[in-house]
């Protein structure tokens, strides 16, 4: 330990946990809690380093030392957390979620968390959400960062060469914060980068990456470094510090999830964070927070807090079926704290003690745990097989799609699809093609129906569908560049201008999400997980106030429209009622758990529903009246608007294989409805 203890590390501890904790329970105001972990990263590598340090001075430093004291810190208790959720898992996963659990436990344990949760998907995606153990993969990127670190530390240490380690180190810092914020403007073929350079590029696998990460913590090893010189001259340390404070909570509160990250905007807490560190030597400040004596406490308990907060929110939220109301959230938010306090005090503490639990028994407990999760997990795995049949049906229902139109026929960043190149539905007897169906993923999942009723009709249809993009030529996704919204659809403009025989164009999409940005809330306990987006023509649009911008994304659709509708019938489907829950394994859950009251007999409300549909709506209507569309309204084949309900099931049989997306049922459903229409 460092032998000046400074109780404003704990303190600055306690306000990230406690940030990423508010995030999770979706607290108003928290949207950027999560940026708490980033300000871990930073602690992390400048204690590490001081004690590294000290060590060194002390002349007690070895890597044998070094990582004991690292195993002492966080297996113990990594082992624990993950037997508790496996048991936890057990009661209310499904089989699949299981499956996907045990092999979570696999790579938490050997600490490459965080390149498996990579390989899934985004951190704010609606599958890892819900994972009880997605927070782990912050720990792998550290264990993994602490392989080379000190080993490397020591070699330039003994040669005394510091100051080429402290060169080494501002290198691999550039390197790391470029990938970082401008690695998305990289490929893989030649010319190797994109032809519109974007200044915040943040490349896909960025977030779970160490080398993205690497910047993060290695400023925290150089502030170390800094601060353990002592010839250095520091002045206006209070005003520094407490200013310093000020900001670092401000940009916590201002910076919300849908911020290019990592980035640059991410150095702005980083920077406040490190200025604390150096300046806040020896404890010099009198900032009442920072020597708090409670947040010092929670922060000494911050490793059980952050371990313990994400599965206990998990599990008690996929039990409830709903989300949690305030008072509930409290009452977890109680919960984690008991709980973390006695894994602070029964395992954390007497496991980092070797005067209490040596070496032998050390390893000696370690492994006794591994086998009985090894046991366990052969345990579990079988028994978890036995489903009732009846809610295994329902659970398959989330592979009620036909697959091949999302993998070989929509465009996704990773296989983007020429409009050229687009998959065509029907009669394949028939070689004039008079129809175009466009749109997004909800429109591709509409081409398992259209492709039986054009067959019948002896039609034939192009199918030309992009995910995550809005039908516009200049529209694109400020938050993820990497949909190719605005090159799709300028070449599919070009190829429908150039075949004269397409007579006759469907259009359907998410449209209330491209106009408000914003994942669905049904306002009754059902919140859709995942980032929200902003659709822009240029980056001056990021600046408009919402109303304005929402009236420009529908101005752009619009315009998309008003372009083919001068020589094509132009057909409008609009949005299907979204449900803000993951719908078959919802209704499995809640029959399962006797809690089907909650879920209003499987609907939502239609008033919602209206009410996120309404400016685009007023779009097309107005279009209907020029008479330059046909516009064909979803909700009246799923909405009851006597009853002002919507509803995603049919006798418990549901509709859509995941939150906002139709199955077969569903698609049949609707274009019958359509084609009769």
């Amino acid at each position: 330990m460092i032998k000046n203890y400074r109780r404003d590390i704990d303190s600055l501890r306690a306000i990230s946990v406690l940030f990423v904790i508010f995030f999770h329970l979706k607290l108003p105001y928290f949207e950027g809690g999560y940026l708490g972990v980033d300000i871990f990263f930073v602690i992390s590598g400048f204690l590490i380093t001081k004690i590294i340090l000290q060590d060194l001075d002390d002349k007690k430093f070895t890597i044998k030392n070094f990582y004991l004291r690292r195993i002492r810190r966080i297996i113990p208790l990594v082992l624990f957390v993950t037997f508790v959720s496996l048991i936890f898992a057990y009661l209310i996963f499904f089989p699949k979620e299981f499956n996907d659990f045990l092999k979570s436990i696999f790579f938490i344990n050997l600490f490459i968390s965080n390149i498996w949760y990579g390989s899934k998907g985004g951190y704010f995606g609606p599958v890892l959400e819900q994972d009880p153990s997605i927070h782990f993969w912050s720990l792998s990127v550290e264990e993994q960062f602490y392989l080379f670190y000190p080993i490397l530390f020591l070699i330039f240490f003994k040669t005394k060469k510091i100051r080429n380690f402290i060169f080494l180190m501002y290198i691999i810092i550039f390197f790391s914060f470029s990938i970082s914020q401008f690695g998305g403007n990289l490929k893989f073929n030649y010319p190797y980068i994109e032809k519109e350079f974007n200044f915040f590029s943040i490349p896909q696998f960025a977030f779970y990456s160490t080398i993205t990460r690497a910047w993060e913590i290695l400023i925290g090893c150089v502030a170390a470094l800094y601060s353990h010189n002592k010839k250095r001259k520091i002045t206006y340390q209070t005003y520094v510090i407490n200013i310093s404070f000020i900001f670092l909570i401000l940009s916590l509160f201002f910076l919300k999830d849908n911020i290019p990250h990592p980035s640059l905007l991410t150095f702005i807490p980083i920077f406040f964070t490190i200025l604390i560190l150096i300046y806040n030597e020896d404890n010099f400040s009198k900032n009442k927070i920072l020597n708090s004596r409670v947040f010092s406490s929670i922060g000494l308990i911050s490793f059980s807090l952050y371990l313990w907060h994400q599965p206990v929110f998990v599990y008690a939220g996929l039990y409830n079926i709903i989300e949690q109301n305030i008072y509930y959230k409290f009452l977890l938010f109680v919960l984690i704290f008991i709980i973390s306090f006695f894994s602070w005090r029964f395992i954390e503490k007497p496991f980092r003690n070797k005067k209490i639990i040596n070496n032998k028994n050390l390893f000696f407990t370690i492994f006794f745990v591994i086998g009985i999760l090894i046991i366990s997990v052969s345990f579990f795995n079988y028994k978890n097989k036995n489903i009732d049949p009846y809610i295994l049906k329902i659970l398959n229902q989330s592979n009620n799609y036909e697959k091949i139109y999302f993998d070989k026929c929509t465009s996704i960043p990773k296989n983007y699809i020429k409009p050229s190149e687009a998959c065509l539905i029907g009669d394949k007897n028939n070689k004039d093609i008079e129809f175009a169906i466009i749109g997004d993923s909800h429109a591709a999942v509409l081409a398992y129906s259209f492709d039986k009723k054009f067959t019948n009709l002896n039609k034939r249809a192009y199918l030309f569908t992009i995910n995550g993009c809005p039908t516009s030529f200049n529209l694109y996704n400020y938050v993820n560049k990497k949909f190719h919204c605005k090159k799709y659809y300028k070449e599919l403009k070009n190829f429908i201008d150039n075949n004269k025989n397409i007579k006759n164009i469907i259009l359907h999409a998410r449209w209330g999400f491209y106009i408000s940005g914003e994942r669905f809330n049904n306002y009754e306990g059902g919140k859709e997980t995942g980032k929200n987006s902003i659709f822009i023509r240029n980056e001056k649009d990021f600046l408009l106030n919402k109303h304005d911008r929402e009236q420009m994304v529908a101005n752009e659709i619009g315009n998309f429209i008003n372009y083919f509708s001068k020589d094509r019938k132009i057909h409008v489907i609009t949005s299907i009622p979204e449900v803000g829950l993951e719908v078959p394994t919802t209704v499995a859950r809640s029959i399962r758990f006797n809690k089907s009251n909650l879920l209003n007999e499987y609907t939502t409300s239609y008033d919602v529903y209206l009410k996120r549909q309404r400016i685009i709506n007023q779009t097309f209507k107005k279009l209907e009246i020029e008479n330059k569309i046909s516009l064909f309204e979803s909700s009246k084949v799923f909405c009851d608007m006597s009853a002002s309900r919507c509803k995603y099931t049919i006798d418990r049989n549901p509709l859509y294989f995941d939150d906002d997306h139709l199955n077969k049922l569903g698609t049949d459903i609707l274009i019958a409805s359509f084609f009769k229409d």
